[in-house]
């Protein structure tokens, strides 16, 4: 797979995070990395439940930051918008690429949208409730099997794309020998992660790993050598993820 001539300059994801993750927990193989992408985001509508409701001020992108039961924070993305009497939502959840939801509910400066499922890896829909106070949007949610959630959400800054792009010399993410300018993001399970022949190569179910450096416009090279009926992918900015399937 190569992805390759993509400038990412229309949308910031989440919490600052500008490198690139590897998800480590269904990769069985990953190969070389040299550098230089984007992204696709999928649309989608829901009818709006009270036709008189809405405030104009939740409409928008939202950068937010989802914490777990145990405290660990989750990179995510929300987009409001209102067409005519409908809402519409677009929602990056802790993994996956921006997709629709099937229902949100925006009364007055408060919003409730529904992530389903068998998009979260959970035996229950997840719940998230919120409200907007001064410039934060903020509330609780119900995690994966009703574990309980907080999120809080501040405004994507607007991303004015530049009349000309200058691209510098490549980086080379991975020197082919160790680890050195990635970090995990549980290190305790970093050992799914070797190199073997010169390749970043991830054997089981682990953690993720991360580049060290931030980059903003960028166009990235990957190659990937993914066995059968394994899957893995690539987190731009922390969020959305690429797909590597077989």
């Amino acid at each position: 797979m190569t992805v390759e001539d993509a400038v990412a300059d229309r949308v910031i994801f989440p919490n600052e995070f500008s490198g690139f993750l590897i998800d480590g927990n269904d990769c069985r193989r990953f190969l070389r990395w040299n550098i230089c992408v984007a992204f696709v985001l999928a649309v989608g509508s829901v009818p709006a439940a009270d036709k008189n409701a809405g405030d104009k001020a939740l409409i928008g992108r939202w950068d937010l930051t989802i914490k777990d039961a145990n405290g660990k924070e989750l990179p995510s993305w929300l987009e409001v918008s209102q067409e005519y009497e409908t809402w519409r939502a677009r929602f990056v959840g802790r993994w996956g690429h921006a997709r629709f939801l099937p229902t949100v509910t925006v009364t007055g400066k408060t919003i409730q949208f529904v992530s389903p499922q068998e998009e979260e890896g959970s035996k229950s829909d997840l719940i998230f409730d919120g409200k907007l106070q001064g410039k934060t949007l903020s509330g609780t949610a119900q995690g994966p099997d009703g574990t309980p959630w907080t999120w809080t959400g501040k405004r994507a800054p607007a991303l004015k794309p530049p009349i000309r792009v200058i691209w510098r010399e490549p980086v080379t993410l991975f020197n082919g020998r160790d680890h050195s300018g990635w970090h995990f993001d549980n290190p305790e399970k970093a050992s799914s992660w070797r190199v073997e022949n010169g390749c970043l190569v991830n054997k089981e179910a682990g953690s993720n790993i991360a580049t060290d450096r931030k980059f903003t416009d960028f166009k990235l090279h990957v190659e990937v050598n993914c066995p059968s009926n394994a899957n893995s992918g690539i987190y731009l900015r922390g969020s959305p993820q690429g797909w590597s399937v077989d």
